[in-house]
């Protein structure tokens, strides 16, 4: 880790914060969207950037600072009303954020993807992977669960990924309908078709099954197509280690594909995750959908 960031505390600075201060900030990703977000603007106008992620994990524990040394200062772990203010954006664009003075540290609740916004009002160039390659490395504890699935992951490989929420019954999330039986395996067969297209498409790679939803993995590995074990969750309903170490292990994954694909059928949601895991590495990225 070489960092570079020079650390002064009490100067002009902006605070990406995800905390117990408000619920349901969004999963995973959406956290993700909003750090690089304020991050490409603190970039944009100069100021010193921070991440106070605490809840529901401790966001170093899984991903550590790369070139950018973007941990709070531990006096200003417990923040004080006279010297910070939240700013909450939670689905909100970024015109408030643009607008702010800078009188207190504003400490930016975000889970938008702004960048290209930004890019456009300040004349910049920023990309995903620029800003998260910058930002983050992977935690040593993310390392060894990466590694562990080393066989999957270090041969060519294209990444799928399927998001059911709870159409199959067996995810909770905060929205969406759940099929019957009949409905629930029609559905499956449709989405076993498209692998078998992609597999006749990429004859030379292995298919890596990405999904919210632990029946489809099971689907899946039963059809010649190889997952990543572990329990699957969302992070606004899950308290859960193996859940969150599965969360990144995944992310960590698909930016190794050498392409990442998202299949959305009928009722399906279309997941922004390996939209995100694709443009954080560089990697080609397809949304494949079809409806009756």
């Amino acid at each position: 880790m070489h960092l570079t960031t020079k650390r002064h505390i009490g100067c002009k600075c902006i605070i990406s914060s995800s905390d117990n201060a408000i619920p349901r900030q969004g999963g995973l990703v959406d956290r993700l969207k909003g750090i690089l977000s304020v991050y490409a603007y603190t970039k944009a106008v100069k100021c010193q950037f921070f991440i106070d992620f605490s809840s529901p994990f401790d966001l170093q524990k899984y991903l550590q600072p790369n070139t950018v040394d973007w941990r709070l200062p531990s006096e200003w772990k417990k923040k004080d009303f006279l010297h910070f203010t939240p700013l909450y954006l939670i689905g909100e664009n970024g015109n408030r954020l643009f607008r702010q003075r800078l009188k207190k540290i504003p400490c930016v609740y975000s889970n938008f993807d702004l960048i290209d916004e930004i890019n456009r009002i300040y004349g910049l160039q920023e990309t995903h992977m620029s800003l998260f390659e910058g930002l983050f490395s992977p935690s040593k504890l993310l390392d060894e669960h990466v590694d562990r699935h080393a066989t999957i992951l270090e041969v060519p490989f294209i990444a799928v990924h399927f998001r059911f929420q709870q159409l199959l019954g067996d995810f909770i999330d905060i929205r969406g309908n759940t099929l019957n039986s009949e409905q629930q395996n029609m559905l499956t067969d449709k989405c076993i078709l498209v692998l078998q297209q992609l597999r006749a498409q990429h004859p030379a790679l292995e298919i890596v099954v990405f999904s919210d939803s632990q029946s489809f993995l099971e689907i899946a590995q039963h059809n010649n197509c190889r997952v990543i074990p572990g329990p699957v969750g969302h992070l606004d309903f899950t308290r859960n280690e193996d859940t969150y170490i599965k969360m990144f292990t995944d992310l960590w994954a698909i930016r190794k594909a050498a392409h990442v694909y998202s299949v959305v059928l009928d009722e399906m949601y279309p997941s922004d995750f390996p939209r995100f895991a694709a443009l954080s590495a560089d990697k080609p990225f397809t949304r494949i959908a079809q409806s009756d």
